[in-house]
């Protein structure tokens, strides 16, 4: 996180919250900190030094900081940001939107693939995560330690010749393409690394999430999974060892739990997650985490902290205890890479799963904003793609918050 400096002067009028955790049942040891948005505005961390529970309000808008006075018992302003770190407890103490206006989603739904398969990417050793973006497919090469980009150029000798993007890593698992940079999970190493997306096989690389060895403290992570990065550049974390989603913010040192426990504790409860190995929001700010050992995946809807289970019925079935590969449509179809291939949920189906492609044990898979799916085939140890057309559309059914408790 960015030092804060000891007083930020903003005209305008302030009330500050005494005594913040009789009022939210959060029980704070040092100063909370407030962060308005930096990206729209600029504006540094204000931090109160008087009293350690004193928290000021700032509605936050496009236009500028106002400060206003509001009543104790209200909650900060939505559009109000809470930076996580110099907190007592790891959870999140307000559920944050991911920022997703920037997403590039494809346009097809419930996806059917009927055309003939394409390599794109060869010579791999155990495939894991897959991204794409202008014109070249990003592959998780685990066992040789890199993130190598393929061109896609419909010239079969691209398939043969990647550029490594990052190296030195051990047993990666995720990554995470933005217009600017790559992000990868280097998984063994317990930390997420950031590289222009120019870099080559020499460039280090810089640690923006963990990197302070494993465990369940706000610094650390444990065996990070799969990642989602959104338009502010906050990293949405599958901790996978902790059992919980981290979100970690841009210059960040600390992040805090937005699904599962903080402590680290396996559960099944709809609050709870064991093994988390990914996370992906839709364009609407939901987010969705594939909870591994329950054989599930959880949707939370912005603002709840209780999950609602949309694929997946408690069961290995169809392999989902193998899943890696992991796409949400624009009509929040979940599909997953497993055992006998991609499987997809369409809304309100929930079960077993729909094959989409059976192709054997696949890896990960992604799909560009032009509804090309690219499938990673483990076995092969290729990346192939089909076009995918709509199937059916179905009508998502009405958001609850509670839905298939297995702890129950």
């Amino acid at each position: 996180m960015k030092s804060a400096p000891n007083r930020v002067v903003v005209s305008g009028l302030r009330y500050e919250i005494s005594s913040l955790n009789s009022y939210f049942h959060v029980v704070f040891s040092i100063t909370v900190v407030i962060a308005v948005e930096e990206r729209v505005l600029g504006a540094d961390i204000s931090q109160s030094s008087s009293n350690p529970f004193n928290l000021a309000i700032y509605d936050v808008n496009r236009d500028g900081v106002n400060l206003e006075t509001r009543d104790k018992r209200e909650l900060p302003p939505a559009n109000t940001r809470l930076v996580c770190g110099n907190i007592s407890s790891p959870q999140c103490t307000v559920f944050e939107t991911a920022q997703t206006s920037c997403l590039a989603v494809s346009p097809i739904c419930n996806g059917v693939c009927k055309a003939s398969l394409t390599t794109v990417a060869s010579g791999l050793n155990n495939i894991y995560d897959i991204a794409t973006d202008s014109g070249y497919v990003y592959v998780v090469n685990a066992n040789k330690g890199n993130v190598e980009k393929f061109k896609l150029d419909n010239n079969p000798i691209s398939a043969t010749q990647p550029t490594v993007v990052a190296s030195n890593l051990v047993n990666p698992w995720g990554v995470y393409v933005t217009s600017n940079y790559v992000y990868v999970s280097d998984t063994f190493n317990h930390q997420i690394k950031r590289y222009a997306k120019g870099a080559n096989g020499a460039t280090v690389g810089v640690v923006v999430a963990g990197g302070n060895g494993g465990g369940s403290a706000q610094n650390q992570l444990n065996y990070p999974y799969g990642l989602f990065v959104d338009c502010a550049e906050n990293i949405y974390i599958a901790d996978g060892h902790n059992n919980r989603v981290v979100r970690w913010a841009p210059s960040a040192t600390t992040g805090c739990t937005v699904a599962g426990n903080a402590g680290g504790k396996a559960g099944s409860g709809l609050k709870e997650l064991d093994f988390p190995i990914d996370v992906r929001f839709d364009k609407q700010g939901n987010m969705f985490v594939v909870d591994s050992n329950n054989y599930r995946v959880l949707k939370f809807v912005s603002g709840s902290s209780t999950g609602i289970v949309v694929a997946g019925n408690g069961q290995k079935t169809n392999g989902f205890n193998t899943a890696i590969g992991f796409y949400v449509d624009a009509c929040d179809t979940v599909y997953l890479g497993a055992t006998r291939g991609v499987i997809k949920f369409p809304p309100g189906t929930n079960g077993t799963g729909i094959p989409v492609l059976q192709v054997g044990y696949t890896g990960g898979i992604a799909v560009d904003n032009t509804g090309t799916l690219f499938v990673g085939l483990r076995g092969g140890n290729v990346v192939q793609t089909c076009t995918l057309s709509s199937g059916q559309v179905t009508t998502p059914p009405p958001t609850s918050k509670t839905n298939m408790d297995l702890s129950s």
